[in-house]
């Protein structure tokens, strides 16, 4: 294998190899509650479940915490200029956000995409979230622009 094409080869079987034992998707030995190893796959199956059954049935002492005053003041209002800085600063490929329209749609819009989210953001603000689909669609339709 003197060849540059073996030596490749040789290299990306390594590599595959070394990925391999790093990345084990599967545990096949766990130990009892007195330390003794268990490979048995009903057993296993038994252990775990005795695990997550205790885990989350069982009650944590908690720290009560003190009375916290309510934090109350009003909301800003997002700036046109906010929003453009947003849309610049967004890298293309990132998944589409709660608007549904992904970035590349929004930067391909210019300022019809800045104005849109702009308006998405007041809509958001006066509206709660359940009732925001509805008012997003007439938006996007164009019946509110």
């Amino acid at each position: 294998m003197g060849t540059e094409e073996g030596d490749r080869m040789i290299y990306r079987m390594a590599k595959q190899r070394a990925i391999s034992i790093i990345n084990v998707g599967e545990v096949n030995v766990i130990t009892d509650q007195i330390g003794e190893i268990v490979t048995d796959e009903v057993k296993f199956k038994e252990r775990w479940s005795k695990y997550f059954r205790n885990l989350l049935n069982v009650e944590n002492a908690r720290e009560q915490l003190g009375e916290v005053p309510a934090v109350e003041a009003p909301v800003e209002e997002i700036s046109r200029e906010e929003v453009k800085k947003a849309i610049a600063s967004t890298k293309k490929g990132k998944a589409a956000g709660c608007s549904g329209l992904p970035i590349y749609l929004i930067k391909h819009l210019g300022e019809s995409g800045v104005d849109l989210l702009h308006v998405w953001a007041k809509i958001a603000k006066q509206h709660s979230l359940q009732r925001l689909t509805a008012t997003v669609t007439t938006v996007v339709n164009g019946s509110m622009l």
